[in-house]
């Protein structure tokens, strides 16, 4: 599944590119505000989430949650506004075969989302 991105999202990619040129997590001068690099595909990471809100200029991620993986890129983001104890995964269509947009579509059947 290809994400046509508007200019606006071409901007923001870009401006953080030249902040984050390699591969890493970079603070801002902006409290609360980082940025994270990744080039290339990542096993799943068992972490803690606080709240925030996430952004994808490039790429997909994905969160498992209690069982539940949600799908999130450049077309949607995600917000928490508890900490959670999640798993993340860059590599969506390979294991799980199914586009993101489905999945939401079934959460959405199944009355998890409006």
């Amino acid at each position: 599944m290809t994400i046509r991105r508007t200019s606006l999202q071409e901007t923001l990619a870009d401006n953080i590119g030249a902040r984050a040129q390699r591969t890493g997590d970079y603070a801002t001068s902006i409290a609360g505000l980082s940025l994270f690099r990744r080039d290339a595909p990542a096993p799943p990471a068992i972490c803690m989430i606080e709240p925030s809100i996430v952004l994808v200029t490039q790429g997909a991620k994905q969160l498992w949650l209690g069982g539940e993986a949600y799908g999130y890129d450049a077309s949607r983001f995600l917000i928490t506004s508890l900490d959670l104890p999640a798993q993340f995964s860059r590599e969506y269509g390979r294991l799980f075969g199914t586009p993101p947009k489905r999945d939401i579509a079934a959460l959405r059947g199944q009355g998890h989302l409006t």
